[in-house]
C-alpha cells in the first residue's frame, strides 16, 4: 500500500484533502510542505488560485527551513 511517508495515511482522494494535509504539516514546520503549497500557488494546481506573492512567501519560508529547491524556485520567480 502506498502510504504517506510523514503520517502513514493512505493517499488523499481530493484536492481539498491534499491541501488540508499539507497545511497540517506546515503547522509542524515541515519545509517540504511549504515548498509544495508554494508550488500549488505558483502553478495554479490543487484548486489553488495563482498568486505569485503567496508562492514566493511560502518558498522563502521553505528555504529558511532548509529546502534548497525552494530557494531555486524563489530565484526563478
Amino acid at each position: 500500500m502506498n502510504l504517506c511517508a510523514y503520517c502513514r495515511a493512505p493517499p488523499a482522494y481530493s484536492d481539498e484533502e491534499e491541501v488540508e494535509r499539507t497545511e497540517k504539516l506546515m503547522e509542524k514546520g515541515n519545509a517540504r510542505a511549504f515548498y509544495m503549497l508554494g508550488g500549488h500557488y505558483a502553478n495554479r494546481t490543487r484548486g489553488m488560485p495563482q498568486d505569485e506573492a503567496k508562492a514566493c512567501e511560502l518558498y522563502l519560508k521553505a528555504g529558511k527551513l532548509g529546502c534548497a529547491g525552494a530557494y531555486f524556485n524563489l530565484g526563478c520567480a
